[in-house]
């Protein structure tokens, strides 16, 4: 395999993990309790 293809790869697992990553943060924010932390902000 050339080393840009590595590279490459790499870069795109790297993206799949952040993807992931972001559903899970927009997930949490429609399920958590905002009542409870409304007076944080």
């Amino acid at each position: 395999m050339k080393y840009t293809e590595e590279i490459s790869n790499k870069l795109n697992e790297l993206l799949v993990k952040n993807y992931d990553a972001e559903k899970g943060y927009l997930n949490a924010v429609d399920n958590v309790d905002k009542d409870r932390f409304e007076n944080l902000l």
